[in-house]
């Protein structure tokens, strides 16, 4: 498996998305961390830095058109070496329009259900 560096963290708010990142840096203690609330940010980080591996992403995205869930399907199509974790408040979102593999996360989440998750997506590449 290629050795990544950095993970993106996309989500609205700015209060779960500094726990999501704070989870992540206990789990993931190498790795840089990006976080975006703005789709267009996040498909271009994962478009021109390839040491990104892992994606998690917030369903819902606060004041833009695209969702988390929308920029994971871009990121299957386009770059498939990036895991990808979709979490969401369970507003209303249809499991079965998640692409296969990607695990997701209903708010609230402990940490340890978020690295259940991304060691899952990991196995999930293979």
């Amino acid at each position: 498996m290629k050795s990544y560096r950095q993970f993106l963290v996309l989500e609205d708010d700015p209060q779960l998305r500094g726990v999501i990142v704070s989870f992540l840096g206990q789990f993931l203690p190498e790795w840089g961390s990006i976080y975006v609330a703005h789709p267009g940010q996040a498909k271009q980080h994962i478009h021109e830095n390839l040491s990104i591996g892992l994606l998690v992403a917030g369903l819902e995205l606060q004041g833009y058109e695209e969702t988390g869930l929308d920029v994971i399907r871009w990121v299957r199509e386009y770059r498939r070496d990036v895991a990808c974790i979709l979490t969401t408040g369970g507003g209303g979102i249809v499991l079965s329009s998640v692409p296969e593999g990607v695990p997701v996360l209903l708010q609230p989440f402990t940490g340890a259900q978020l690295i259940v998750a991304v060691r899952e997506s990991w196995g999930n590449l293979s």
